[in-house]
């Protein structure tokens, strides 16, 4: 099911922060556990979050009505 079609309330949106989240850390698991360096999984694991925060402050920043 796609989240993209939903329409967002200010509750949706914090559930829907809270999907994202659990999914990455769903990814970084299946990341930490490839047969790779530590230091390149560790960097992998770490673009992951730092593109949630990201998403964190635009929604933060975006305007309360969004139409």
């Amino acid at each position: 099911m796609g989240l993209s079609g939903r329409r967002c309330t200010i509750m949706s949106v914090q559930e829907t922060l809270e999907e994202i989240d659990n999914k990455l850390d769903e990814v970084d698991a299946l990341v930490m556990s490839m047969p790779l360096q530590d230091s390149v999984k560790r960097d992998l694991v770490k673009h992951i979050y730092t593109m949630y925060a990201e998403l964190e402050e635009a929604v933060e920043l975006r305007p309360a009505d969004f139409n």
